[in-house]
């Protein structure tokens, strides 16, 4: 037992020592990999990318879709006041009290025809 645990002490020293010196990988597999292991690093950083892009499009998807619930509700109260505005009996009551002089006519419009 205590052989295993001077084992895995010296192999973690081992590994210490290799990644602090930068000599985890060997060169030669760098040399004969460089090809991929630079297409990887590629897909790598396009992923990330991509993955970042999305989010900022669908923060943004967010924001406007509270934004258009604004405005849907904005649009329902200025209908619903133009709708109210345009009632005769709203009209009149706006005339007099603007004091134009204007009363609504007691018999409903008619044609004229030439003779």
């Amino acid at each position: 037992m205590a052989e295993k645990k001077i084992n895995k002490k010296s192999f973690l020293a081992w590994l210490k020592s290799k990644v602090i010196y930068g000599q985890v990988v060997p060169i030669s597999f760098v040399s004969r990999y460089s090809s991929v292991l630079i297409l990887v690093l590629l897909l790598a950083i396009g992923y990330i990318s991509n993955k970042f892009m999305c989010q900022l499009d669908m923060a943004e998807i967010r924001s406007l879709k509270q934004e258009l619930a604004r405005v849907k509700t904005d649009y329902v109260n200025a209908s619903a006041a133009y709708y109210s505005r345009i009632r005769e009996t709203e009209m009149i009551h706006l005339a007099d009290s603007m004091g134009l002089g204007l009363k609504s006519p007691d018999c409903p419009p008619y044609k004229l025809t030439s003779k």
